[in-house]
């Protein structure tokens, strides 16, 4: 009973090892993405800001 509960204990061990490191590469692909989002953000803002960027400022059209 206790190699069991020994062989148990080493299996969550591994698992919670697992679980850890997959927590950690989700958090760093988390902070990748943000910062590719935030990245996106401002250079479309630029070229809103920008006239020459065709399509990138809102419609001037009063019909709508």
């Amino acid at each position: 009973m206790i190699v069991y509960m020994e062989h148990e204990r080493e299996r969550l061990d591994e698992a919670i090892e697992e679980m850890e490191f997959d927590a950690k590469k989700m958090q760093e692909h988390s902070e990748e993405l943000a910062d590719r989002a935030e990245k996106v953000k401002s250079d479309w803002r630029a070229k809103q800001a920008d006239e020459a960027v065709p399509g990138a400022q809102p419609s001037r059209d009063t019909n709508e």
